[in-house]
């Protein structure tokens, strides 16, 4: 768990037993400075993106600092603020940054390629803060001060968009984080809105609606639990692409 305001990760237990905790205020290795989420590769080594120090560190899973990459700016590795980190099946990782876009590394912090520019058209973003991958390797962005979710593949091609600003189904007021769960299921932490959004992928072009909702207590809850989960995806019919519908009441 990505604990910012005590600039440190916690580790639980999935019952929620505390194991152990790293990190403290400050520039050095091991040191964060408003730590906005983290991610897990396939080896246990946790990735926690540092934003204000506009940098990723690498640990183990017991917190022993790997590496450290990224500095300020906005050229290639370069970051202004990083909001949010995903790694996908092949240890590849995704940061979001605040400049507005993505940027895709591998798994020891050498950079690869970039995606998205300011704007409100498909691809581009205003704060991309959240991420997760899904089936196939695809990217899910949360596009917070847009109120949607935008879909890529891997090398940053436009898949789909869902989502405006409202309190609605399928509507979001400022989206801050998302990730697919075990069941298949892609959850939204709905900040503003005070609220989880539960999607569920089909082979539906357009999603549908229910009623759902949960407390600001819970969704910073499964907001901070869920980074750390390793998803399970689902698949589709062949030829057939997955898209978003709203699944059951939280």
């Amino acid at each position: 768990m990505a604990e910012t305001g005590n600039n440190r990760v916690q580790k639980f237990t999935s019952e929620g037993t505390f194991i152990t905790m790293w990190g403290s205020l400050g520039a050095g290795d091991g040191q964060f400075q408003h730590n906005h989420g983290l991610a897990i590769d396939s080896q246990g080594n946790v990735f926690v993106a540092d934003r204000d120090q506009n940098r990723v560190q690498k640990f183990t899973s017991d917190g022993t600092f790997i590496l450290a990459f990224g500095t300020p700016g906005t050229g290639d590795g370069q970051f202004t603020g990083t909001n949010g980190v995903a790694v996908d099946d092949d240890d590849n990782v995704f940061v979001g940054d605040s400049s507005p876009r993505i940027q895709k590394f591998t798994n020891e912090g050498v950079f690869i390629l970039s995606w998205g520019s300011a704007g409100t058209g498909d691809g581009q973003f205003d704060f991309p803060r959240g991420l997760s991958i899904g089936e196939f390797g695809n990217v899910y962005v949360c596009d917070r001060n847009l109120h949607r979710m935008q879909k890529f593949t891997g090398s940053g091609g436009f898949i789909a968009k869902w989502g405006s600003f409202g309190s609605g189904p399928g509507q979001f007021n400022l989206p801050y984080g998302l990730r697919e769960g075990n069941d298949g299921v892609m959850y939204v932490a709905d900040s503003s809105n005070h609220r989880v959004q539960a999607f569920q992928f089909s082979q539906a072009t357009v999603p549908t609606t229910s009623e759902w909702g949960l407390t600001v207590m819970c969704l910073f809850l499964l907001v901070t639990s869920t980074i750390i989960i390793r998803s399970r995806w689902r698949t589709c019919s062949p030829g057939k692409r997955c898209s978003p519908a709203f699944s059951a009441r939280l």
